[in-house]
């Protein structure tokens, strides 16, 4: 994700990557509300996925399917089962929360270091 390369060791750097982490603790709650019924909104949370700087390699590699099948994910050509949406935005969200929980400690030290 694009958290990771911020350099945090400059006030600047540290300013960035915190806006960053809060807009993913706000993406991750939006995620926390998706319903695994809605096509268009598992469209809008992969495109936002690769907005925010993780890959469609990431993403197939992750849920073990093509780069090509992510991309017609994110453009809402093709949709995974509904019981399969869920789990795979709750998996999203996961990898999001664990960005945010690693890059936390960072930011602190960089802060005080």
């Amino acid at each position: 994700m694009r958290v990771t390369g911020f350099q945090v060791q400059t006030p600047f750097g540290r300013q960035l990557a915190a806006s960053e982490l809060g807009h993913l603790r706000e993406f991750s709650e939006q995620l926390a509300a998706y319903e695994e019924d809605d096509k268009e909104g598992f469209a809008a949370v992969v495109f936002a996925c690769l907005s925010r700087g993780i890959t469609q390699t990431q993403l197939a590699d992750e849920f073990r399917v093509s780069a090509a099948t992510i991309s017609r994910w994110a453009s809402g050509k093709s949709v995974p089962p509904a019981y399969s949406r869920g789990n795979i935005v709750t998996r999203i969200r996961r990898l999001i929360l664990d960005e945010v929980e690693a890059m936390e400690p960072l930011l602190k030290n960089a802060a005080t270091g």
